[in-house]
Protein backbone atom coordinates (compact mmCIF):
# COMPACT_ATOMS: atom_id res chain seq x y z
CA UNK A 1 0.00 0.00 0.00
CA UNK A 2 1.34 3.15 -1.01
CA UNK A 3 2.07 5.49 2.16
CA UNK A 4 -0.76 8.71 2.75
CA UNK A 5 0.80 11.81 1.28
CA UNK A 6 4.20 10.16 0.15
CA UNK A 7 5.74 10.40 3.49
CA UNK A 8 5.33 7.17 5.61
CA UNK A 9 2.60 8.32 8.17
CA UNK A 10 -0.04 5.82 7.78
CA UNK A 11 2.51 2.95 7.77
CA UNK A 12 4.09 4.70 11.38
CA UNK A 13 0.38 5.06 12.46
CA UNK A 14 -0.95 1.32 11.84
CA UNK A 15 2.27 0.78 14.02
CA UNK A 16 1.65 2.91 16.89
CA UNK A 17 -1.60 1.89 16.51
CA UNK A 18 -1.44 -1.70 17.00
CA UNK A 19 1.05 -1.15 19.58
CA UNK A 20 -1.13 1.21 21.50
CA UNK A 21 -4.86 -0.94 20.81
CA UNK A 22 -3.68 -4.56 21.54
CA UNK A 23 -2.98 -3.77 25.63
CA UNK A 24 -6.16 -0.95 25.76
CA UNK A 25 -8.16 -3.94 24.23
CA UNK A 26 -7.02 -7.01 26.70
CA UNK A 27 -7.50 -4.41 29.83
CA UNK A 28 -10.69 -3.14 29.30
CA UNK A 29 -12.48 -6.07 27.68
CA UNK A 30 -12.02 -7.96 30.92
CA UNK A 31 -14.27 -5.57 32.70
CA UNK A 32 -16.01 -4.48 29.76
CA UNK A 33 -19.54 -7.00 30.34
CA UNK A 34 -20.02 -5.54 33.72
CA UNK A 35 -23.73 -4.23 33.97
CA UNK A 36 -27.09 -5.52 33.04
CA UNK A 37 -26.40 -8.51 30.43
CA UNK A 38 -28.97 -8.21 27.18
CA UNK A 39 -28.64 -10.73 24.63
CA UNK A 40 -29.11 -8.64 21.12
CA UNK A 41 -31.06 -10.64 18.50
CA UNK A 42 -29.02 -12.61 16.40
CA UNK A 43 -30.47 -11.29 12.70
CA UNK A 44 -29.21 -7.34 14.26
CA UNK A 45 -25.61 -9.03 15.07
CA UNK A 46 -25.63 -10.82 11.79
CA UNK A 47 -26.61 -7.11 9.55
CA UNK A 48 -23.95 -5.26 11.52
CA UNK A 49 -21.01 -8.04 10.83
CA UNK A 50 -22.24 -7.71 7.22
CA UNK A 51 -21.94 -4.22 7.26
CA UNK A 52 -18.51 -3.98 8.99
CA UNK A 53 -17.32 -6.65 6.56
CA UNK A 54 -18.79 -4.68 3.64
CA UNK A 55 -16.76 -1.73 5.16
CA UNK A 56 -13.65 -3.39 5.11
CA UNK A 57 -14.02 -4.75 1.56
CA UNK A 58 -14.55 -1.10 0.76
CA UNK A 59 -11.46 -0.04 2.47
CA UNK A 60 -9.41 -3.01 0.92
CA UNK A 61 -10.48 -1.72 -2.69
CA UNK A 62 -9.75 2.25 -1.46
CA UNK A 63 -5.91 1.41 -0.53
CA UNK A 64 -5.21 -0.28 -3.97
CA UNK A 65 -5.56 3.36 -5.78
CA UNK A 66 -6.44 1.84 -8.90
CA UNK A 67 -8.00 5.01 -10.04
CA UNK A 68 -7.20 8.53 -10.88
CA UNK A 69 -9.39 10.03 -8.37
CA UNK A 70 -7.60 7.04 -5.33
CA UNK A 71 -4.33 8.46 -7.00
CA UNK A 72 -1.71 9.80 -4.37
CA UNK A 73 -2.92 8.47 -1.61
CA UNK A 74 -6.23 9.34 -1.72
CA UNK A 75 -7.53 6.26 -1.71
CA UNK A 76 -5.75 5.02 1.46
CA UNK A 77 -6.76 8.33 3.21
CA UNK A 78 -10.71 7.71 2.21
CA UNK A 79 -10.40 3.83 3.26
CA UNK A 80 -11.67 4.38 7.31
CA UNK A 81 -14.47 6.53 6.22
CA UNK A 82 -15.63 3.65 3.68
CA UNK A 83 -15.25 1.14 6.64
CA UNK A 84 -17.49 3.43 9.09
CA UNK A 85 -19.45 4.23 6.71
CA UNK A 86 -19.84 0.18 6.32
CA UNK A 87 -20.24 -0.25 9.91
CA UNK A 88 -23.31 2.61 10.06
CA UNK A 89 -25.34 0.89 7.08
CA UNK A 90 -25.07 -1.98 8.94
CA UNK A 91 -26.86 -0.21 12.02
CA UNK A 92 -29.29 0.78 10.08
CA UNK A 93 -30.20 -2.67 8.43
CA UNK A 94 -29.94 -4.27 11.41
CA UNK A 95 -32.76 -1.41 13.31
CA UNK A 96 -34.62 -1.47 10.27
CA UNK A 97 -35.07 -4.88 8.50
CA UNK A 98 -33.82 -7.16 10.78
CA UNK A 99 -34.86 -6.10 14.27
CA UNK A 100 -37.52 -7.93 15.68
CA UNK A 101 -41.06 -6.77 15.96
CA UNK A 102 -42.29 -5.44 19.56
CA UNK A 103 -43.93 -8.23 22.05
CA UNK A 104 -47.66 -8.36 21.63
CA UNK A 105 -49.89 -7.66 24.13
CA UNK A 106 -50.68 -4.97 26.78
CA UNK A 107 -47.68 -2.41 26.80
CA UNK A 108 -47.25 0.68 28.97
CA UNK A 109 -45.42 3.91 27.13
CA UNK A 110 -43.39 6.72 28.42
CA UNK A 111 -44.27 9.91 27.07
CA UNK A 112 -41.09 11.50 28.07
CA UNK A 113 -39.39 12.33 24.97
CA UNK A 114 -36.10 9.74 23.71
CA UNK A 115 -33.12 12.04 22.63
CA UNK A 116 -29.59 10.64 21.00
CA UNK A 117 -27.92 12.16 23.33
CA UNK A 118 -29.76 10.50 26.09
CA UNK A 119 -28.43 6.75 24.99
CA UNK A 120 -25.08 8.24 23.75
CA UNK A 121 -22.10 7.76 26.18
CA UNK A 122 -21.08 12.02 26.86
CA UNK A 123 -17.29 11.68 27.12
CA UNK A 124 -17.12 9.70 23.91
CA UNK A 125 -19.78 12.33 22.03
CA UNK A 126 -17.41 14.85 23.34
CA UNK A 127 -14.18 13.88 21.74
CA UNK A 128 -15.81 12.81 18.62
CA UNK A 129 -17.53 15.69 18.32
CA UNK A 130 -14.16 17.98 19.20
CA UNK A 131 -12.66 15.61 16.62
CA UNK A 132 -15.10 16.66 13.80
CA UNK A 133 -14.53 20.47 14.34
CA UNK A 134 -10.77 20.25 14.33
CA UNK A 135 -10.88 17.91 11.09
CA UNK A 136 -13.20 20.65 9.39
CA UNK A 137 -10.77 23.56 10.59
CA UNK A 138 -8.02 21.85 9.62
CA UNK A 139 -9.42 20.81 6.34
CA UNK A 140 -10.35 24.79 5.66
CA UNK A 141 -7.27 26.28 6.83
CA UNK A 142 -5.19 23.80 4.56
CA UNK A 143 -7.78 24.53 1.71
CA UNK A 144 -7.20 27.67 1.89
CA UNK A 145 -3.55 27.46 1.87
CA UNK A 146 -2.54 25.39 -0.67
CA UNK A 147 -1.56 26.18 -4.20
CA UNK A 148 -1.05 23.85 -7.26
CA UNK A 149 1.90 21.39 -7.30
CA UNK A 150 5.00 21.18 -10.12
CA UNK A 151 2.76 19.33 -12.16
CA UNK A 152 -0.06 21.49 -12.32
CA UNK A 153 -2.68 19.54 -9.91
CA UNK A 154 -4.06 21.94 -7.66
CA UNK A 155 -4.35 22.10 -4.01
CA UNK A 156 -1.91 19.74 -3.35
CA UNK A 157 1.59 22.16 -2.83
CA UNK A 158 2.60 24.71 -0.04
CA UNK A 159 3.82 27.47 -2.20
CA UNK A 160 5.48 30.84 -0.48
CA UNK A 161 7.60 33.84 -1.96
CA UNK A 162 9.78 34.97 0.53
CA UNK A 163 13.20 36.91 1.35
CA UNK A 164 16.32 34.46 1.56
CA UNK A 165 18.98 35.34 3.01
CA UNK A 166 20.85 37.11 0.24
CA UNK A 167 17.75 39.51 0.22
CA UNK A 168 16.23 38.24 -2.97
CA UNK A 169 13.13 36.93 -3.29
CA UNK A 170 13.03 33.15 -3.39
CA UNK A 171 9.80 30.90 -4.17
CA UNK A 172 9.32 28.00 -1.90
CA UNK A 173 7.23 24.80 -2.71
CA UNK A 174 6.75 21.83 -0.28
CA UNK A 175 4.52 18.76 -1.65
CA UNK A 176 2.53 16.94 -0.72
CA UNK A 177 0.45 19.18 1.42
CA UNK A 178 -3.26 18.42 1.78
CA UNK A 179 -5.45 21.05 -0.02
CA UNK A 180 -8.46 20.62 -2.13
CA UNK A 181 -6.58 17.36 -4.16
CA UNK A 182 -7.13 15.63 -0.63
CA UNK A 183 -9.60 17.76 1.52
CA UNK A 184 -12.71 17.82 -0.52
CA UNK A 185 -12.85 14.14 -1.27
CA UNK A 186 -12.05 13.44 2.33
CA UNK A 187 -14.90 16.61 3.20
CA UNK A 188 -17.37 14.45 1.14
CA UNK A 189 -16.81 11.16 2.48
CA UNK A 190 -16.66 12.61 5.69
CA UNK A 191 -20.23 14.53 5.16
CA UNK A 192 -21.57 11.17 4.15
CA UNK A 193 -20.32 9.39 7.05
CA UNK A 194 -22.12 11.98 9.22
CA UNK A 195 -25.30 11.99 7.99
CA UNK A 196 -25.88 8.22 8.18
CA UNK A 197 -24.80 8.60 11.83
CA UNK A 198 -27.55 10.59 11.88
CA UNK A 199 -29.84 8.52 10.31
CA UNK A 200 -28.55 5.22 12.51
CA UNK A 201 -28.62 6.48 15.72
CA UNK A 202 -31.98 8.57 15.54
CA UNK A 203 -33.62 4.98 14.04
CA UNK A 204 -31.94 3.43 17.07
CA UNK A 205 -33.70 6.31 19.52
CA UNK A 206 -37.10 6.63 17.73
CA UNK A 207 -37.79 2.54 17.15
CA UNK A 208 -40.32 1.60 19.71
CA UNK A 209 -40.03 -0.56 22.90
CA UNK A 210 -40.88 -4.30 23.65
CA UNK A 211 -37.98 -6.10 21.92
CA UNK A 212 -36.77 -6.92 25.48
CA UNK A 213 -38.57 -8.42 28.77
CA UNK A 214 -38.02 -5.27 30.06
CA UNK A 215 -37.45 -1.08 29.53
CA UNK A 216 -34.07 -1.39 30.99
CA UNK A 217 -33.28 -3.91 28.79
CA UNK A 218 -33.70 -1.77 25.61
CA UNK A 219 -32.01 1.25 26.77
CA UNK A 220 -29.15 -1.17 27.10
CA UNK A 221 -29.40 -2.12 23.46
CA UNK A 222 -30.01 1.60 22.41
CA UNK A 223 -27.08 2.77 24.58
CA UNK A 224 -25.13 0.01 22.75
CA UNK A 225 -26.17 0.70 19.13
CA UNK A 226 -25.57 4.46 19.48
CA UNK A 227 -21.83 4.29 21.31
CA UNK A 228 -21.53 1.54 18.32
CA UNK A 229 -22.16 4.24 15.77
CA UNK A 230 -20.52 7.13 17.65
CA UNK A 231 -17.02 4.98 17.21
CA UNK A 232 -17.83 4.53 13.66
CA UNK A 233 -18.00 7.48 13.17
CA UNK A 234 -14.56 8.26 15.36
CA UNK A 235 -12.94 6.11 13.25
CA UNK A 236 -13.59 7.68 10.29
CA UNK A 237 -12.53 10.98 10.97
CA UNK A 238 -9.65 10.15 13.08
CA UNK A 239 -8.04 8.02 10.88
CA UNK A 240 -7.40 9.69 7.78
CA UNK A 241 -6.62 12.97 10.11
CA UNK A 242 -3.60 11.10 11.34
CA UNK A 243 -2.42 11.32 7.59
CA UNK A 244 -4.01 15.23 7.26
CA UNK A 245 -2.71 16.86 10.29
CA UNK A 246 0.97 15.46 10.50
CA UNK A 247 1.46 16.11 6.60
CA UNK A 248 -0.19 19.65 7.08
CA UNK A 249 1.71 20.31 10.32
CA UNK A 250 5.36 18.68 8.67
CA UNK A 251 5.01 21.01 5.83
CA UNK A 252 3.86 24.13 8.03
CA UNK A 253 7.26 23.61 10.61
CA UNK A 254 10.09 22.90 7.78
CA UNK A 255 8.72 25.15 4.34
CA UNK A 256 11.61 27.24 3.76
CA UNK A 257 9.55 30.48 4.61
CA UNK A 258 7.59 29.36 8.10
CA UNK A 259 6.83 32.05 10.22
CA UNK A 260 6.54 32.02 13.74
CA UNK A 261 2.92 31.68 13.78
CA UNK A 262 3.08 29.07 11.23
CA UNK A 263 5.28 27.08 13.30
CA UNK A 264 3.03 26.91 16.30
CA UNK A 265 -0.08 26.05 14.23
CA UNK A 266 2.17 23.44 12.59
CA UNK A 267 3.09 21.81 15.87
CA UNK A 268 -0.62 21.87 16.58
CA UNK A 269 -1.25 20.04 13.80
CA UNK A 270 1.23 17.61 14.78
CA UNK A 271 -0.11 16.77 18.41
CA UNK A 272 -3.55 16.81 16.81
CA UNK A 273 -2.27 13.69 14.43
CA UNK A 274 -0.55 11.86 17.47
CA UNK A 275 -3.36 12.29 19.28
CA UNK A 276 -5.89 10.47 17.21
CA UNK A 277 -4.13 7.15 16.95
CA UNK A 278 -4.78 6.75 20.94
CA UNK A 279 -8.35 7.95 20.21
CA UNK A 280 -8.54 5.09 17.63
CA UNK A 281 -7.91 2.61 20.16
CA UNK A 282 -10.32 3.90 22.31
CA UNK A 283 -13.01 3.98 19.34
CA UNK A 284 -12.27 0.61 18.17
CA UNK A 285 -12.44 -0.41 22.20
CA UNK A 286 -15.83 1.58 22.51
CA UNK A 287 -17.03 -0.48 18.95
CA UNK A 288 -15.47 -3.99 18.89
CA UNK A 289 -16.43 -4.32 22.57
CA UNK A 290 -20.16 -4.39 23.51
CA UNK A 291 -21.45 -3.23 26.92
Amino acid sequence: MAPVFGVGLVEAALVLFVLVALPVLVLVSAGAMAGPRVAEPGRVVAARVAGALFGLLAAAWLVQDRYDWLSLGRGPMLAPVGFGIGVLLGVILGETLARPASTTGVRTASLAPRRVRDHAPQALAWVVASLGLAAAAILAFTTVTASADDQGRAGRALTRTCLNAAGFESVNSRTPYPGSFYSVPLALGLLAALLLFAVSARRVVLRPRGTTAGEEGDDVLRRRSVTAVLAALGIAIAAPLVGIAGTAGLALTRHGCSTSWWNWLGVLMLICAAVCIPLLAWFSVRLLVRR
